[in-house]
């Protein structure tokens, strides 16, 4: 897979503070009664998609509808589920919000004009403003709050990626672009200091905090991708993307997501890696990228289902569970893994179903991983 990149000019307007200082965009979320699942349960093995309980690798469909070696059928059991109103990000996390993060949590607030100042003037004249902010980046992996941008080089290994690993985060080529490399624990603390942001702002107009912004459950990340409820049937047999029908592109064949048109193919839906946010259409809710670019963390730690269950995301009473695995395998499942939703840029389209759940370790940060915040509603919220 032959990656490259153009940056462009670092003396081009830089608008990263301005851009970084956005809080993010949300949307309301009516509850209601739903029916989840009906998709695949995976894990990513090197290049390849792991259909988990077979140990079966994905494989693609193609645009004729013919199959292209042996596919896979669905294993994650459909639910039934409640769930209550909520608020959703319009749109994953970027990198600009995120760094907004990075450089508060590091600089004290003199510092940070310094650093701005400096980052300024650095792009005018074209001098390295990498070199400006490699203290940042040292500081904030001291902190563990650094998203892995080597992920894009360990997650491909054979693939000429080392100017996204270079260049990806700090860029402003790339501020509308969705983070990556962020542990689900770092997507964590990135909402804990948004909850914190959002009040100290809310506190100054003289406004009662809001709920504290957390990462979606799956069963909410669930029902808002399906834009609200649906029945058994409409599940299984209409809607099984954000979208309306079984189909990743529109009837003048342009790609509905940023997802892995086929084997070796990572171009054909426009984009060769992530895209930037919203550049394809939203769905129903007016939520981005519910399927494709980044899979998102949720909350939920992940356990491979092999009967329908409840949908509590701590699964504190494990008793009820029934898994693939067997105790041994299930408590390394349960310690260390929590589930992403969405699909990505370098999945096929299985991993974009609204049903369909990928679990990776909570403590890694991948290429193919960003998150989304969620917000609770509040009795009286203004």
């Amino acid at each position: 897979m032959k990656r490259s990149i153009t940056l462009l000019p670092i003396f081009v307007l830089f608008h990263l503070i301005s851009c970084a200082q956005a809080m993010p965009e949300m949307k309301l979320v009516k509850g209601g009664n739903t029916v989840i699942g009906g998709g695949y349960q995976y894990e990513i093995q090197g290049y390849s998609m792991i259909y988990i309980g077979q140990d079966q690798s994905f494989q693609q469909i193609n645009r004729k509808g013919i199959a292209i070696g042996e596919v896979p059928m669905p294993n994650n059991p459909q639910k039934k589920v409640s769930v209550s109103d909520f608020q959703l990000g319009e749109s994953e996390v970027t990198n600009a919000q995120y760094r907004e993060f990075v450089l508060a949590m590091v600089l004290k607030a003199d510092e940070r004009k310094t650093f701005d100042r400096e980052l300024k003037i650095a792009s005018k004249k074209n001098e390295s403003v990498r070199q400006l902010w490699q203290p940042i980046f040292e500081s904030a992996a001291a902190k563990g709050i650094l998203p892995d941008s080597a992920c894009w080089t360990t997650d491909f290994v054979f693939s000429y990626n080392k100017p996204l690993t270079a260049n990806y985060f700090w860029h402003p080529a790339f501020d509308d672009y969705p983070v990556v490399g962020a542990t689900w624990k770092q997507a964590k603390a990135y909402c804990d200091w948004l909850s914190k942001v959002s009040k100290s702002k809310r506190a100054q107009k003289g406004l009662p905090a809001l709920p504290n912004y957390r990462l979606p459950t799956e069963a909410e990340w669930e029902f808002a991708a399906l834009s609200g409820g649906h029945t058994q049937e409409e599940v299984y047999r209409r809607q099984v993307f954000p979208w309306n029908g079984n189909n990743v592109f529109d009837d003048k064949g342009r790609y509905l997501a940023n997802i892995k048109p086929s084997p070796r193919n990572y171009i054909d839906d426009g984009y060769e890696y992530t895209a930037p946010v919203k550049s394809f259409p939203a769905n129903e809710m007016g939520l981005y990228d519910m399927a494709g670019n980044v899979s998102e963390w949720c909350e939920d730690v992940f356990i491979v289902y092999s009967a329908p269950i409840d949908m509590n995301p701590s699964r504190e009473n494990r008793d009820q569970i029934q898994l693939f695995y067997d105790d041994e395998d299930a408590n390394k499942v349960w310690d260390m893994k929590r589930v992403a939703k969405g699909g990505s840029w370098a999945e096929f389209q299985y991993g974009a179903q609204c049903g369909s759940r990928m679990g990776w370790e909570e403590a890694k940060g991948s290429s193919r991983i960003g998150f989304r915040v969620a917000r609770t509603i509040a009795a009286k919220q203004d």
